[in-house]
């Protein structure tokens, strides 16, 4: 039985306090089996102040 998670992606620094990134996730094992897509966003608002923001959608088949 094969099992495993191949992980791809790119995340751009786009100023010293922003960055985004992008990842595709293909998963195979276990009980669950799909592709799923990422992105989010970092921004350093403050020193001490740190905001972020991410999504995930994908299919993931239960076998």
């Amino acid at each position: 039985v094969r099992r495993g998670t191949l992980v791809s992606g790119v995340k751009r620094r786009l100023s010293d306090s922003s960055s985004v990134y992008l990842e595709e996730r293909y998963q195979d094992g276990g009980s669950l089996t799909g592709l799923t897509h990422a992105t989010g966003i970092n921004l350093v608002a403050r020193e001490r102040w740190n905001l972020g923001a991410n999504a995930e959608v994908g299919t993931l088949i239960d076998s």
